[in-house]
C-alpha cells in the first residue's frame, strides 16, 4: 500500500478504494475495498512511518474518500520481483 501511495497518488490524483484494490489480495474481481478497511490500513501505514521518525506524508483528500502522498519527504523504492528471469 505504501508503494502505491508513494508512486501512484498525488493531491491532484488521490488513491481511492478502487485504486488500491491490488493491495488487498483477498477480494473478488468485482469487489471494492470497504472504506473502513482502507482507512484502517492507511492508519497503520501512518503509524509505521511515525515509528521511523518520518513526518506526515500521507494526506487525506478533502473532496473524496481517498489518500495521497504529499511529496514532502524524498524516497527510493527497491522492488524485488520473485519471478525467474531468463
Amino acid at each position: 500500500m505504501l508503494r502505491h501511495l508513494l508512486t501512484s497518488s498525488s493531491a491532484g490524483a488521490p488513491a481511492n478504494t478502487h485504486d488500491v484494490k491490488e493491495c488487498f489480495g483477498d477480494l473478488k474481481h468485482d469487489q471494492d475495498v470497504p472504506w473502513s478497511t482502507y482507512r484502517q490500513a492507511v492508519s497503520r501505514v501512518r503509524q509505521a512511518l511515525k515509528a521511523c521518525a518520518i513526518p506526515d506524508v500521507i494526506e487525506t483528500a478533502t473532496e473524496k474518500k481517498a489518500y495521497y502522498y504529499n511529496g514532502s519527504f524524498p524516497y527510493i523504492i527497491f522492488y524485488r520481483v520473485d519471478d525467474e528471469t531468463e
